[in-house]
């Protein structure tokens, strides 16, 4: 069977629809989580440049306690009054009184109990203790003024928007790009081959090439480290940040055990954030790599040509080889989840070269002659089974992360 070149299809919208409303969502729930944020922040700026000092004699005090299916929370609670002299800057005199009930203003809860109790034996019933109150509102008082660590609730909106502004551009641009007519090339463009897309049965799917520049066909990689990049990057930013948030809160609030507790999910964060960075220095700092066979129609015990072509800008290579890989994998249910188990079948080194630089603008080649072993099973593809042939491509750079690509081709039944 061989392959025959088909007109390339534009990709189906499905996904990038998805895509589109997944990264709205996310917009929408930055903005609110955003101005949730603002008023926590104004609230707590306004205290600090704009309320008035008075004494305050304190009626009733008490240790709210909320419990919910993550556990119990806690804030300290006053009950206190004031007065306010008609048109002093200051408090004093027999002015208007005012009741009113808070501690900071922020009326935020965390776990534990200790630090809020040690809040409300600062304070004793009927003593008197300086407090704020704003002068357009004396409704609104404190016996502390916030934690200058209240800003940092700014940071907490910044991965929902980001990821949501990302996705739904992304997406935007996908839709415009589609949408622009297909123009005839110029005679001039038209005198320059362009690759051809070219599909054939890949088991029960698809292997799609293009044309390649040195053998007839050019392999695509499975290996997407620039999109592995993006996906954990954008995760990590919003794992860390919603946990980033919430490790400050309880630093701020002084609840050591929910810090400690908090600080795993920080640091699983910051590893997440550092596997992004580390598939973006392969995805974006090593260059590219291709693969182009001599043939797509491949039997057992057939003889085919490999030329692997590395590009880069001023990379070290210390190590570069190329490997015959076949992989068995298969599908089963252990109790309620599905499973799937790879067994390496064959792992063979084809071709290797080692201390080599790979300038700008000029890759480096390396040219193989690889035979399939006779007898070996041929490229499936069932619901619970698959038999997958690829050439590996596995790289040691200094200086840079080593990778491992990966690029799937076909091997069919030898015809009787």
């Amino acid at each position: 069977m061989c392959a025959q070149p088909i007109p390339a299809k534009k990709p189906a919208q499905g996904g990038n629809g998805c895509l589109f409303v997944f990264g709205l969502i996310f917009l929408m729930a930055g903005i609110f989580v955003s101005f949730v944020a603002i008023g926590m922040v104004h609230k707590g700026y306004r205290a600090h440049t704009a309320y008035l000092p008075a004494q305050a004699v304190i009626l009733d005090k008490q240790l709210i306690e909320n419990s919910d299916s993550d556990g119990n929370t806690y804030r300290a609670e006053f009950t206190f009054t004031f007065r306010v002299a008609p048109g002093a800057a200051e408090a004093g005199g027999d002015g208007v009184p005012y009741t009113v009930k808070g501690y900071d203003g922020m009326e935020t809860s965390s776990s534990g109990r200790s630090s809020h109790q040690e809040i409300l034996d600062a304070y004793q019933v009927g003593q008197t203790y300086p407090c704020w109150y704003d002068p357009e509102d004396p409704n609104q008082a404190v016996l502390e003024k916030p934690s200058h660590w209240n800003l940092l609730w700014l940071l907490f909106p910044v991965p929902f928007v980001g990821f949501g502004l990302f996705a739904t551009i992304f997406a935007i641009r996908n839709w415009t790009r589609r949408g622009e007519p297909d123009t005839p090339p110029t005679p001039a463009a038209a005198a320059v081959p362009k690759p051809a897309t070219v599909s054939a049965a890949y088991g029960a799917g698809e292997l799609v090439t293009e044309q390649g520049s040195k053998l007839p066909h050019r392999l695509k990689s499975d290996t997407a480290e620039k999109a592995a990049a993006i996906g954990l990057g954008c995760f990590g930013l919003i794992w860390t940040g919603v946990s980033g948030t919430m490790w400050v809160a309880f630093l701020s609030g002084g609840d050591w055990f929910g810090l400690i507790f908090i600080s795993l999910f920080v640091l699983l964060g910051l590893g997440i954030l550092g596997a992004a960075v580390w598939q973006g220095l392969i995805g974006w700092g090593v260059g590219a790599t291709t693969v182009e066979i001599s043939t797509l129609d491949v039997a057992p015990g057939d003889t085919f040509q490999v030329v692997v072509s590395q590009s880069g800008r001023a990379l070290q290579v210390n190590h570069l080889a190329v490997y015959l890989v076949c992989e068995e994998k298969a599908t089963y249910r252990q109790g309620t989840d599905t499973r799937t188990a790879t067994e390496v079948v064959l792992n063979e080194l084809q071709t290797e070269r080692s201390d080599f630089v790979v300038s700008q603008g000029q890759p480096e080649e390396l040219t193989a002659s690889v035979t399939v072993p006779a007898g070996a099973m041929h490229s499936f593809e069932a619901d619970k089974n698959k038999i997958v042939w690829k050439l590996c491509v596995k790289g040691d750079i200094e200086r840079w992360p080593d990778f491992k690509r990966e690029f799937p081709f076909r091997v069919v039944a030898r015809a009787n």
